[in-house]
């Protein structure tokens, strides 16, 4: 809702965070490689495996941005999604998306990265 009132282009946002969150892999996993601006520590702190799943919700987000009933929907679903899908923290228990451990930090990651990826787009 926030983010809808700026009329943002759903599109674009979902660029810049694929963009962001490519940066934030290179960033996590090879060695040497510093992002050409800084990244918000909350994605840097983000489980590999979080941030490659979210980078694949994000393309297939865009993907899908025109088959939803409208752009906002599109966006905002793919948004839950990144959400609603967090890995399996190992414990091997199925635990309601509100009460997961890391939910609330992932879901502050993931806003941010909404935040700084509409900033640039």
């Amino acid at each position: 809702e926030h983010h809808a009132g700026y009329s943002p282009e759903f599109a674009a946002t979902l660029e810049a965070m694929a963009e962001r969150l490519h940066q934030t892999q290179l960033a996590q996993l090879v060695e040497g490689m510093a992002p050409a601006e800084p990244l918000p520590e909350a994605l840097l702190s983000l489980p590999p495996e979080t941030v490659q799943l979210w980078y694949q919700m994000a393309l297939q987000g865009h993907r899908d941005l025109y088959m939803a009933p409208s752009p906002r929907i599109g966006f905002e679903m793919t948004m839950l999604r990144m959400l609603a899908f967090l890995p399996d923290d190992g414990s091997g228990a199925r635990a309601e998306p509100q009460a997961k451990p890391g939910m609330a930090s992932a879901a502050a990651a993931a806003g941010r990265l909404a935040d700084s990826s509409a900033s640039q787009a």
